[in-house]
């Protein structure tokens, strides 16, 4: 009862705040995306401080903002009607997925927190646009992973600050902070770490100095994390920004070099081959997922459904003496595919492309192009062997980042 009463003097605030200063309101609520760990029930409905903050902001926006900005809303639709086409068939499977779920009402929770609200958001960008600068947009994207990274770099230095949920677990060194993986952290921040540079050459004095601040904390907390997916996958983002910067001699030596340090790192090696335990679980996982959706037109259609991955693909065929129980097959298509089935995933790679098209065919910043490419290759390459949508904040920093773009 008092976690309620908190809850709704906080969702009163944020409403308030949300009216006086709609930016600031928005840069806060991006700032608080690692807060979705924070659970609690009002009444019988299971919620999120992100939650309380995202419905205080919608809310808002549509008693006070709504009536001024549906006809942004309606140009951005009949202007970009190959994108709707793609978000409309991305969220038609996202509803499939929850009627043929394991468990349709926890399918539906799902549902509400990884696609109804960050398209809510999305929506809300596109209908403010004029409101925010790119600038703007930049800013809150890199002030939110401050705290994701600072305290990363806390629990190396100090050995605590970690979930009790990790309590039992053998980290080895590695840091998760809010999370409870390792792999989170380049998850969440890998994305935001190009948006550094374009604020190191759009801003000056202090802004600039801040940019490089929070880049390099950043850079520190993904270190630390030890994960190799999130390595390589910057690296990857790192080359596509040289390249796309001008800097195509530079590019070719550090991809040369890349691939030398690769060869010569017997971990690095072995991940990216595919060769170690972790790669190796994850091609019994893909093979598993396709076995699933190629067994039968409805699961080839369909996939498992929201939050079924496990009990549909694989308990059934899983030995659990050599992979732990897990929820999604970590690979980006594929686990769009065994979650929103054929057409989510279609619709996922449609607005992934025309993203891409965007950038290429009408971004003018060349500065800004470099950056979201290299933004999008890190998120991509990441989802290769990860899971870079299906949370709570990396939902809401997929359609945030895409919302930079497009504005």
């Amino acid at each position: 009862m008092t976690v309620a009463i908190l809850a709704g003097i906080f969702f009163v605030l944020f409403c308030i705040l949300s009216r006086l200063n709609f930016k600031l309101a928005v840069g806060l609520f991006v700032v608080f995306l690692p807060s979705y760990f924070i659970r609690f029930n009002i009444g019988f409905l299971p919620t999120t401080f992100l939650e309380v903050c995202f419905f205080a902001l919608f809310i808002s926006w549509v008693f006070c903002y709504l009536k001024n900005d549906w006809q942004n809303i309606f140009l951005f639709c009949k202007t970009n009607r190959a994108l709707l086409f793609f978000i409309l068939l991305f969220f038609v499977g996202s509803v499939i997925g929850i009627f043929i779920s394991f468990e349709s009402v926890k399918a539906f929770g799902i549902w509400r927190a990884y696609f109804f609200e960050p398209f809510l958001f999305f929506i809300i960008l596109v209908g403010r646009g004029e409101y925010f600068s790119r600038k703007d947009l930049v800013w809150f994207a890199i002030f939110s992973t401050v705290s994701v990274s600072a305290l990363a770099v806390a629990q190396k230095i100090t050995g605590q600050f970690y979930s009790p949920t990790l309590v039992n677990y053998d980290l080895q060194g590695k840091v998760t902070s809010f999370f409870t993986t390792p792999n989170a952290i380049g998850l969440y921040i890998g994305p935001m770490i190009p948006f550094a540079v374009y604020l190191f050459y759009k801003t000056t004095g202090w802004q600039k100095r801040a940019a490089v601040a929070i880049a390099t904390l950043a850079l520190v907390a993904v270190f630390f994390s030890y994960s190799q997916g999130a390595w390589i996958s910057f690296g990857a983002g790192l080359l596509a920004l040289l390249w796309f910067l001008g800097y195509k001699k530079t590019t070719a030596v550090l991809l040369l070099a890349g691939v030398a340090v690769i060869l010569l790192v017997p971990t690095l090696r072995s991940a990216v081959l595919f060769q170690d335990k972790a790669s190796g679980n994850r091609l019994i996982l893909w093979k598993y997922t396709l076995n699933y959706t190629t067994d039968s037109a409805k699961n080839f259609v369909t996939g498992a459904g929201l939050r079924s991955f496990f009990e549909r693909v694989q308990k059934p065929v899983n030995d659990f003496t050599k992979i732990e129980p897990l929820i999604y097959p970590h690979n980006i298509l594929l686990n769009f595919w065994s979650e929103v089935g054929l057409f989510g995933m279609i619709g996922f790679v449609g607005i992934f492309i025309l993203c891409l098209k965007k950038i290429f065919s009408r971004e003018k910043d060349f500065i800004f192009r470099a950056v979201a490419i290299s933004a999008l290759v890190i998120f991509f390459v990441h989802g290769l062997v990860d899971v870079p949508y299906f949370k709570n904040d990396l939902a809401f920093i997929w359609w945030f980042i895409f919302g930079i773009i497009y504005l």
